[in-house]
Formats: C-alpha cells, structure tokens, sequence
C-alpha cells in the first residue's frame, strides 16, 4: 500500500500494546494476530468502501519486535482480492504477506421521514 506519494505506509505497534506482557518475558514478540488487525485498520482506512470478509492467505516469516517499523504495500483491490506485503524498514527483510477476501459495503437508503 502506498500513501499519497505512492511510498509504502510506515507502521509499528507500540512496546506499551496490552498484548505484549508474557508474550515472551524477556524476548517480547508481537503477536501476529496484533500485526495484522493493524494491516487491517490501515487498508480499510485506505479502501472505506471495502470490508474484509476473510483471509485467502496470510505468512508471518519472520518475529516483529515491539517498536520496530514495518512498511505496509498493497496494490489497488482486484475483483474480491486485496494482496499485500510487509518489510521491516531497517533491513527490507519479508514480515508478512497476504490475501485478503473483500466485500463492499452496502450503502443504506436514508431512513423515511
């Protein structure tokens, strides 16, 4: 995914998320389920139109830690299909890769007066 000047979107989850206490003591790893409702929020931000409905494909390939930036790339939605990838800004080693199931949103008639 790109932003508006077409470079990948920057992303992290904070080393203070509620999920990472006892994800590993000592070692802490965010939780793949925590990486990708955050891919999630940002494509959905990017495609209001859209709605997930489910995952064709997700690959976590390798540990993400706590703070370390992430760089989220997603072409334009294809038929039903959203693909992305994720690389860790530092080295641009692979995080993550997916294929998302979408839906479009219905658009509700206003209520009748």
């Amino acid at each position: 995914m790109a932003n508006a000047s077409g470079a990948p979107v920057p992303l992290s989850i904070s080393s203070e998320h509620p999920a990472l206490p006892g994800h590993f003591p000592g070692s802490p790893v965010v939780p793949g389920v925590v990486i990708l409702d955050l891919i999630i929020q940002t494509l959905l931000e990017r495609y209001p139109a859209q709605r997930i409905q489910g995952i064709r494909k997700i690959k976590f390939l390798r540990p993400l830690a706590p703070d370390e930036v992430f760089l989220l790339q997603s072409g334009e939605p294809q038929g039903d299909s959203l693909r992305f990838k994720c690389h860790l800004q530092d080295s641009g080693q692979l995080l993550a890769e997916g294929n998302l199931v979408l839906g479009v949103v219905a658009q509700h008639e206003p209520p009748v007066a």
